[in-house]
């Protein structure tokens, strides 16, 4: 049974919300000003927070910020109770973590609508998680195969020296004809782009590596922009970069009649190149990609993003410093056969602001004990000089891990007039 918090100060609004869920299946807790709101959530953990804002002891901004500091309560969706006149305290807690907002007094109908849509977003973001980890037993299980392997090549070349001697050979060579197929793939220039800056940083953990972008001109008006991680290392991850380049271009427009054409959502890409890898079974049930790709209008300076699975979220730093997390969860491109559609989000990019695009390798780097320093990332972005700092942070961690390094990849788009 889904626990759910009800913090306000008003008995009598407590006593209309709870009314509102008259036969539903949910246990019920209440709090009546912020400290005792702060400490139930602690303690009881609920799947679901409905929180005022203006309550005695503990506003519920600070409740809010106190919830999304700690590791055991940050994913616990909150959505806040408001009235219509409070905008500047709605934009204020949104940008401290809350989910959603609800009117008050709540409708009946939209109180439960909206409480059961977080919490079906809750469970579909955990089924995420559970999926990660068993993905990431797979990778760690493949991993010491391949350990175990290598530790007894040395026992097989002494019984067929000749015959491992001419694979190697021919393995160096398939692997240098795919690295040079998948620097080829790489853009040697970037699109020429008034008042536009485009940042490159492209470091394979191998001589070849899954990691993958691209910079390119859908029309005089869009420019398309991509990063993606291909699951693994090796020939098969950069024969995968080839169909990634391939699928991406192709679908970025729709070619209509009478030579016209319309560019396609950023969206709707991702969903035909997973319709795309599934069908032609290019993953072959081992192989995923992570891919953010956003479509960039050149006049009115917008950015439509939309992301498959890719962790290492994008980053929009303002021309005043402040960072915002353009957040999208979804599946990797190859999990699953679905039709289901790919979130996308629009941003308006102003003179100053930077948009960061990276691959998880760079969330690896700022590994601390095990954790990542997401600090130490974000750090990273507001640095004046990016480049340098990108830079000081790759030789460091290649200094650091002398094996099972990822590939570290950056794309920065910045805007320097208007």
């Amino acid at each position: 049974m889904p626990k759910i918090l009800i913090a306000d100060d008003n008995n009598d609004m407590i006593y209309l919300i709870k009314k509102g869920f008259e036969g539903q299946e949910y246990e019920i807790v209440e709090a009546h000003d912020g400290d005792e709101a702060f400490e139930k959530i602690v303690h009881e953990k609920p799947d679901l927070i409905l929180l005022d804002l203006k309550m005695p002891r503990r506003h519920g901004l600070d409740v809010l910020k106190d919830i999304r500091r700690r590791e055991d309560l940050k994913d616990i969706p909150v959505i806040v109770l408001t009235v219509v006149s409070d905008t500047n305290e709605k934009i204020a807690a949104l940008e401290n973590g809350a989910n959603d907002f609800l009117l008050k007094p709540p409708l009946t109908a939209e109180l439960r609508a909206r409480v059961n849509t977080q919490l079906k977003l809750r469970n579909a973001t955990q089924v995420l998680i559970n999926y990660t980890h068993k993905l990431e037993e797979a990778v760690d299980r493949k991993t010491k195969e391949l350990q175990e392997y290598a530790n007894r090549l040395e026992e097989m070349v002494e019984e067929k020296v000749g015959v491992i001697k001419r694979q190697n050979i021919e393995h160096l060579l398939d692997i240098k004809s795919a690295e040079k197929i998948q620097r080829s793939l790489l853009p040697g220039s970037m699109p020429e782009v008034a008042g536009v800056h485009f940042l490159t940083r492209y470091v394979p953990c191998e001589q070849i590596g899954g990691d993958f972008y691209n910079v390119f001109r859908i029309d005089e008006k869009k420019i398309g922009l991509f990063i993606a991680d291909v699951s693994g290392h090796g020939v098969p991850s950069a024969m995968i970069t080839v169909f990634l380049k391939q699928e991406i271009f192709h679908y970025a427009k729709d070619v209509l009649k009478n030579g016209h054409y319309s560019v396609v959502r950023p969206g709707d890409v991702l969903k035909r190149f997973n319709r795309s890898f599934m069908a032609n079974r290019i993953g072959e049930g081992s192989y995923f990609v992570t891919i953010a790709y956003g479509v960039f209008d050149i006049e009115s300076r917008e950015i439509s993003i939309s992301i498959a699975g890719h962790h290492a979220l994008p980053v929009i730093k303002r021309s005043g410093g402040r960072l915002e997390t353009i957040d999208i969860r979804s599946y990797p491109i190859g999990w699953f056969e679905t039709e289901e559609e790919y979130e996308e989000k629009n941003y308006i990019l102003y003179r100053g602001d930077t948009l960061y695009l990276y691959t998880d390798g760079v969330l690896d780097a700022a590994r601390r004990e095990g954790y990542i320093d997401f600090e130490a990332v974000y750090a990273l972005f507001q640095k004046r000089n990016v480049e340098s700092a990108f830079d000081r942070m790759v030789r460091e961690y290649v200094k650091k891990k002398k094996t099972e390094k990822d590939d570290i990849t950056l794309l920065a788009l910045s805007i320097f007039d208007r």
